[in-house]
């Protein structure tokens, strides 16, 4: 989608879910949160990213999830809170 949309101008990704499973959402996580893929869509305009809610990754319910996903956002967010 930054393809396209970053023709225009900056682009955000909002309300980022997967489908609700935890399998695709690891898949989605193993995807996307690495360091060709986040170059290639920061190339294209992605300045921002932001997830739906954390069903995905509640640290009580989901900890290897929410693990995976602070550790993404820490390796590549721009300012990432302190844990």
């Amino acid at each position: 989608m930054t393809r396209y949309l970053g023709r225009f101008g900056p682009v955000m990704v909002c309300r980022f879910a997967p489908d609700g499973s935890i399998p695709n959402f690891d898949s989605d996580l193993n995807t996307m949160m690495t360091p060709s893929f986040l170059k290639t869509v920061t190339a294209q305009g992605l300045f921002a990213w932001n997830f739906d809610d954390d069903t995905q990754f509640d640290s009580k319910k989901q900890p290897q999830q929410f693990a995976e996903t602070l550790n993404a956002v820490r390796k590549f967010g721009a300012s990432a809170a302190p844990a």
